[in-house]
């Protein structure tokens, strides 16, 4: 057995072994575990149109804003959708960070509510809503979580309950923050997937995609070619599609339709893409092409509506983003250019702009449907 081969299996050993979270903790009514005193249950459970005030995201704001708490419920179909961001202690002390569906929600007129986690990832790095790509350390906890409270006005106090002490806290106090919200679609190991490097020459990688359990996912040929030294590619954060390409052309390829499509082709003397970022709703995605001969600002931002599925109603925008270049050229994503929200970008001008370098200059997109 290799050293390579070695670090990569012994963490899944020392997980079987230490079976998640910090170990026992003793049987509690969650009744027990610190809900508003003088409240009387009320077990008329809330349907349809019945749960719409409810909608929005609860934020439990700890000392740490890594260790963050958020339980995002959304009204749609007549039904409350619902999934939540956390953390958990391990048994060596150190924290993991999980985002997951809710099962078993359950709210009352009274707004007594409760909820069950299941089994889940964890990750080594904090997650957020949202998020287009994930550290490639991760784990399943397969311990369930109960939490159990009351709604009052905007706030939410839950209490808490694990056999293997994955509760954060065993009381916590929530404030809602916002309503009317999207969803991702629920994540399983399945149809989670990672881009994950298997190989290197030279200066190249060799990549796959791999599932939640570290299965290598079939791609076509031609999809597969593209991930011998690839110079970008990227994976969707609902995990959907991947883009990926070369300097001449990009395209994605999708997983529910197995068929891949061009986003766009490039002109000659391109130096390199950046890697990509997506709107808050997910309903786009931008990149900067670096092309310091054929355009007048040396970079380009392109934003593509993507939320039918398919490129549709491109947008560009010369203007200086910062980049940096090696073997290829390329802007930093979320750091020389993001999504301020749905219909606003910023980018950090190049530091060797003569006005105001590196200075974070704010664009104002057209089609903000």
């Amino acid at each position: 057995m290799n050293l390579r081969f070695f670090k990569i299996l012994f963490p899944g050993l020392l997980w079987i072994i230490l079976n998640s979270c910090g170990g026992e903790q003793s049987e509690k009514n969650l009744e027990d575990l610190g809900l508003p005193e003088g409240k009387k249950k009320s077990m008329n459970m809330l349907k349809g149109a019945e749960l719409k005030p409810f909608a929005g995201t609860y934020v439990f704001k700890d000392k740490n804003p890594n260790y963050n708490h958020f339980l995002r419920l959304e009204f749609a179909d007549s039904i409350i959708k619902a999934e939540y961001m956390g953390c958990e202690m391990m048994n060596d002390s150190s924290v993991s960070y999980f985002l997951t569906p809710v099962f078993d929600l359950q709210i009352t007129e009274g707004g007594d509510i409760s909820f069950k986690l299941g089994e889940r990832m964890l990750f080594f790095e904090p997650v957020r809503f949202n998020q287009k790509q994930f550290d490639n350390k991760f784990e399943i906890s397969k311990d369930e979580i109960q939490y159990k409270g009351l709604i009052t006005g905007n706030e939410m106090t839950l209490s808490c309950k694990s056999r293997k002490k994955c509760c954060w806290k065993e009381t916590m106090n929530f404030i809602k923050e916002s309503v009317d919200i999207e969803l991702s679609e629920p994540t399983t190991a399945t149809s989670f997937k990672k881009i994950v490097e298997v190989g290197t020459y030279a200066s190249c990688g060799v990549y796959e995609i791999q599932n939640g359990y570290g299965e290598k996912i079939g791609l076509p040929e031609e999809v597969e070619y593209f991930l011998d030294c690839p110079p970008y590619i990227d994976i969707a954060p609902d995990f959907s599609y991947i883009v990926y390409g070369d300097l001449g052309e990009m395209k994605i390829y999708s997983f529910r339709t197995l068929e891949s499509k061009t986003v766009m082709k490039f002109g000659k003397g391109c130096e390199g893409i950046s890697g990509m970022v997506w709107s808050p709703n997910k309903n786009k995605m931008m990149f900067v092409e670096v092309n310091q001969k054929k355009l007048s600002a040396k970079t380009r931002i392109h934003v593509v509506d993507i939320s039918m599925g398919s490129p549709r109603n491109r947008e560009y925008f010369d203007v200086p983003v910062n980049f940096e270049c090696g073997s290829l050229c390329g802007s930093a994503p979320d750091e020389d250019f993001k999504f301020k929200n749905n219909s606003t970008i910023i980018y950090k001008k190049h530091w060797a702009s003569e006005i105001d370098p590196e200075t974070e200059q704010i664009i104002e997109l057209e089609k903000n449907k």
